[in-house]
């Protein structure tokens, strides 16, 4: 139905593993006006009908580029994902990138009060969506791999170590809540910035034996089968693509009410939702949830493949 052309930003270039061979790739490098070049030859080599950039941050090569493109009929939709930085006043990028998009595609109805008022109105949520997970380890192989002891019940987080992610809540948290059961670990995978601090966090409370960091490891979400809980304390979120994974795993989960997650807990709920940074809300959340017995969580609203299908739709209009 469509012939892809895949823009990728070289230094990322390599993030998406092997594509398939009908999508064409369009490396974009250098300044943004050397960007905007390059998506101008491109659509007019390709006879490119639509521009689809997936946020806010990947759209300025193509408002660089607008005042010629728009002659060439191309429709532009524009993705909104959350906040972002820019070398020049944010609110002025997003309201020229809004006024020039045919279609804003927002990941959650939070989300959409980032696209500036007046704009609104072309606005679509489409929630993020996610494949069968091809490579899952067993309980036993993720605990094994992750050197850790048979006959304890694991809190888990995967995410960049950074205070957007608010690691260090939960570490107060657990601490607050088992302090003193040696059967409890917090394992956080992950590297970022707030390495070194979170370590020294751990280090200050005496839980070095029972908080493990352990690092970056490649296709981490082969590792949820380890965990008893999985816990997204976010201080800030879009619509976070691993609490969907934890869903998939049926991993009963605590998470703050940031972004898209109040959307997902509504359509879905599977665990405790509670308020960003109130650590004791916390640690209650994780010895309640801990009690629970398992339960199935239906997935069926967040799919790749309903993902899909609401682009195109969005696509053929």
């Amino acid at each position: 139905m469509f012939t892809i052309t895949l823009g990728l930003v070289k230094p990322v270039r390599n993030d998406f593993g092997t594509l398939p061979q009908d999508v064409n790739t369009l490396l974009l490098d250098g300044s943004y006006s050397n960007q905007a070049k390059q998506i101008r030859a491109c659509v007019s080599a390709d006879k490119i009908d639509i521009i689809y950039s997936c946020a806010f941050e990947t759209s300025f090569p193509v408002l660089v580029a607008w005042p010629s493109l728009k002659r060439t009929g191309v429709k532009f939709i524009t993705g909104v994902r959350g906040r972002f930085n820019f070398p020049v006043k944010r609110k002025i990028i997003e309201w020229l990138i809004s006024a020039i998009s045919n279609r804003i595609i927002c990941n959650s109805g939070k989300i959409k009060e980032y696209v500036p008022a007046l704009f609104r109105k072309k606005c679509t949520v489409i929630y993020n969506g996610i494949a069968p997970m091809q490579s899952v380890l067993t309980k036993e192989e993720a605990l094994q791999k992750l050197h850790l002891p048979n006959g304890t019940k694991i809190v888990g987080c995967i995410a960049r170590l950074c205070a957007d992610k608010g690691q260090d809540i939960l570490v107060n948290a657990f601490a607050q809540a088992f302090p003193n059961d040696e059967k409890v670990l917090l394992v956080l995978i992950g590297d970022g910035e707030d390495q070194a601090k979170l370590r020294q966090q751990i280090s200050l409370l005496k839980m070095e034996k029972r908080i493990l960091l352990k690092g970056n490891l490649p296709n981490a979400a082969q590792y949820l089968p380890a965990f008893d809980v999985f816990v997204l304390p976010s201080r800030t979120e879009s619509f976070p693509n691993a609490l969907l994974e934890a869903m998939q795993l049926n991993l009963p989960s605590v998470a703050t009410k940031v972004g898209g997650v109040e959307e997902i807990f509504q359509i879905a709920p599977f665990g405790k939702m509670i308020e960003k940074e109130n650590t004791s809300a916390m640690a209650m959340a994780l010895k309640e949830i801990m009690s629970q017995p398992p339960f199935k969580i239906n997935i069926d609203s967040f799919t790749l493949e309903k993902n899909i299908h609401s682009l195109e739709e969005i696509f053929i209009k």
